[in-house]
């Protein structure tokens, strides 16, 4: 499947499985769209994801929490 030039929303990018799959997918020429609960994480994961081609960082609304978090 050809991904070059697609896009991809990535759940939980800011670290473990959900980072390296956006990793592996923009090393392949797909645009990412890098999200996670933790806005830091996101924050990471966008500046590790803005070395790997044509990007850019776009930060959208605010962190999410939830009583049933872990990170309340």
């Amino acid at each position: 499947m050809e991904l070059r030039g697609q896009t991809a929303v990535v759940t939980g990018a800011g670290r473990g499985i959900g980072l390296a799959i956006a990793e592996l997918l923009a090393s392949r020429g797909t645009n990412i769209a890098a999200v996670d609960i933790s806005a830091d994480e996101a924050g990471v994961a966008a500046e590790r994801l803005l070395g790997t081609g044509r990007s850019e960082e776009r930060r959208v609304g605010k962190e999410c929490r939830s009583r049933w978090s872990p990170y309340h």
